[in-house]
């Protein structure tokens, strides 16, 4: 297992100043970004993985890739509210996505696995655990996703991956942003 050890993700110069930018006009000066984003998550996760279809002939290796996408969006969905929004841009969230229609992970303190499970607090769709159909994935753009990028290194640290996993995660993070 990985200990509590971070792997840095370098973040190009060009997205740096990008964050940056982003910051300052929505902390500073109280812009937010005009929502839904084009190109969104989904969108930008999709056209990497055209992109991987059109320059790898190994099946298993794109297996691969769409499942470390799919985690990408999974996790960006479940952590922008908590994680990766700053607090000027809550309530433009809670627009989209108001609280009794957001997904959490929460734990489920007797089970023996210890894993943590997708749960739908406050009666998401009355009890149903169907996701939403409007997910940050699809209103979000490539601003939110650096963040996660950002962010990456303490979540892995925290989420107790072998370390092949989180080299191996720490390859497709390079890839993307570059």
């Amino acid at each position: 297992m990985c200990d509590s050890e971070e792997v840095a993700i370098i973040i190009p110069q060009v997205l740096k100043t990008h964050l940056e930018d982003d910051c300052v006009e929505i902390v500073k000066r109280g812009k937010l970004l005009k929502l839904p984003r084009q190109p969104n998550v989904e969108t930008i996760l999709r056209d990497y993985f055209s992109y991987n279809v059109s320059n790898t002939t190994e099946e298993t290796n794109l297996a691969l890739t769409s499942e470390v996408l799919d985690g990408i969006k999974i996790y960006f969905n479940f952590v922008l509210s908590d994680h990766l929004l700053y607090s000027q841009e809550k309530q433009q969230f809670a627009q989209f996505f108001p609280p009794q229609h957001q997904l959490r992970v929460s734990p489920k303190p007797n089970l023996s696995d210890g894993i943590n499970h997708i749960s739908a607090e406050d009666g998401v769709n009355n009890g149903n655990l169907e996701p939403p159909a409007l997910l940050p994935s699809s209103i979000y753009g490539v601003e939110h996703l650096l963040r996660l990028f950002v962010k990456f290194p303490y979540f892995l640290s925290k989420a107790q991956f072998p370390t092949a996993h989180i080299h191996l995660l720490h390859q497709y993070f390079k890839d993307i942003l570059l």
